[in-house]
Formats: C-alpha cells, sequence, structure tokens
C-alpha cells in the first residue's frame, strides 16, 4: 500500500472526492477553497506517486465548502457550501476523433442495442481522454442557487369599450414568477457537511439540503368543510435530482423530509428497467 502525506495549503479539509480511474481527486475546505490534486506518476511502471495541486479555485464559494463530487466520466466537478449554491466546474472540451472508415456502427443487426454500443464506446473514449489530458476547467463556473417558480395569477385590466351600448372590458391573467432558493441556510442545516454525489454512470447530480417550493397553483389556500388545507407554499426539505448537462432546474425532487439531508449516497448498481415498464406510471421510493 504506497501512502503520501500532502501538505494542503487550505484550511480543515471537509470532503474528498476520487476520481473513477483513481488519478486525481477533489477535496474542499473551510476557507472557500476547492482543490483537485493528480498523480503524475499515474500508469507509469516502476514509479511512485507523485501527487501535485492542478487547480484550485477560492472565490466562487463565499463560505464553507462542505462537500465535493467528481464526475464518473471525468467531465464535472461539483462541490456544494453553506452559501447556499451547488458550482459546476466543467473541463475544458476535448474533441473526439473521426473513426475509421472499416468500422460500421450498423453492423449488429440490433438498431437499439447498436446504438446503446455507440453511446458507451464514445463514453470511453472521452473518459480516456480526458484522462490522459491536462486538467484545465472553464474560467467561469456554473451557479446553482435559485429556482424560478409560478406564483398566483393577476389579473390585469385593459380598457373598457362599448358593443351595442353594452360596456366589455377585457381582463389578462398572468402568472407572476417567484424566485426561491434551491437550497436552504447554515441556521436551518446545523451539520457541517452537505455531501452531494453522482450516479455511477453519471446521468444525475445528487444534491442534498434543498428547499422545495411547489408552483403557484399549489399552493392556493381552500376550505373543504370546516377543514382549512394547508399553505404549501412554504417550503419542504428535500433532495434535488439534477440531469447531466441540464442543471437549470431538477429533473425530480424527493421532498417531504422531516429534516434536511446533509448526504447523499446513490446505489453503486445500475439497474435495467423492467419489461413492463412502458405501463407502469408511477415509480415509488420508501424513506427508511
Amino acid at each position: 500500500l504506497d501512502c503520501r502525506v500532502l501538505n494542503n495549503p487550505c484550511d480543515d479539509v471537509m470532503d474528498v472526492c476520487w476520481s473513477k480511474d483513481s488519478k486525481r481527486f477533489v477535496l474542499c475546505s473551510l476557507d472557500h477553497c476547492v482543490l483537485v490534486y493528480e498523480d503524475l506518476n499515474h500508469g507509469v511502471q516502476g514509479e511512485g506517486s507523485k501527487w501535485s495541486c492542478v487547480m484550485r479555485n477560492a472565490k466562487d464559494h463565499l463560505s464553507y465548502v462542505q462537500g465535493v463530487a467528481y464526475d464518473p466520466l471525468g467531465v464535472y466537478v461539483a462541490s456544494q457550501g453553506s452559501d447556499r449554491t451547488v458550482r459546476i466546474f466543467s473541463r475544458k472540451p476535448c474533441s473526439l476523433k473521426k473513426r475509421g472508415a472499416g468500422t460500421n456502427d450498423t453492423a449488429n443487426t440490433d438498431v437499439e442495442e447498436s446504438e446503446a454500443q455507440r453511446v458507451l464506446r464514445r463514453q470511453a473514449q472521452t473518459q480516456k481522454m480526458l484522462t490522459d489530458k491536462k486538467f484545465e476547467v472553464l474560467t467561469k463556473s456554473r451557479v446553482l442557487k435559485y429556482r424560478n417558480t409560478e406564483g398566483s395569477s393577476s389579473i390585469t385590466m385593459k380598457s373598457t369599450e362599448s358593443v351595442n351600448n353594452v360596456h366589455v372590458t377585457n381582463a389578462n391573467a398572468t402568472k407572476q414568477l417567484a424566485k426561491h432558493y434551491l437550497f436552504a441556510d447554515e441556521s436551518t442545516v446545523e451539520s457541517f457537511f452537505r455531501r452531494l454525489a453522482w450516479t455511477a454512470d453519471g446521468a444525475f447530480l445528487i444534491t442534498p439540503a434543498a428547499l422545495y417550493h411547489a408552483d403557484g397553483d399549489d399552493t392556493l389556500k381552500s376550505r373543504k368543510g370546516d377543514e382549512k388545507v394547508e399553505d404549501s407554499s412554504t417550503p419542504s426539505f428535500a433532495t434535488y435530482l439534477f440531469a447531466r448537462h441540464h442543471f437549470d432546474k431538477p429533473f425530480k425532487v424527493f421532498a417531504g423530509l422531516e429534516k434536511p439531508s446533509v448526504v447523499v449516497r446513490p446505489n453503486p448498481v445500475l439497474f435495467k428497467l423492467p419489461k413492463n415498464a412502458a405501463t407502469q406510471k408511477n415509480t415509488t421510493y420508501t424513506t427508511l
């Protein structure tokens, strides 16, 4: 077992996450830092590991960084902090070489299987290229902080017209957008950790410590007899799933938690959909 002691130029380390190939790992610290270390002798026979810091970011997060996650496909590095944000650092893109003329994507008679194999092959190519390529990220990180929801409807009255001596007033109903924080603040999440994670295939980023606000149509108060229906506009604790490359809004929301989630870990086993998946409309999950 090869052990090394690394001098960390930052404050106390809060979380560590390895890349899938074990060539790099990312860590975060209390002084707003996100760092990536790389083994410069990775894959070299007869040489011990030689670790070097290849990325250091201390300007994006405004408070403690409490969790990091390394994309299994090697494209993204995600971090989450007590400043109520998730930051997505993206590697600089690299182009895939064209396949040789002798290859044929349609060799397999099963079109769907051939397509799936093509996607897996391209992912493997991209991952290998990013492993061998110098670690560089884009200058600007992606920020996940707010979510826009539809507020209550408002009615705008327009000019009054006279038709056959009858006054007609035009009215337009418009939806108002409300901006809400995606994640809870420090006073709500008392834990020092907000450990996010990618799924094993990199298809989703799972983030804890989330606040979920329903859209305005679902938050109206009403009465059923003497029973008053609770106003659900009050945010509920939740966990968000963001689809890969689509970080504008959550793909799925696991809401209804009694307390904020602070650590998430996906199942490392990839499951296949059952044959009757097309007939199943609802997918349930259980809170333990």
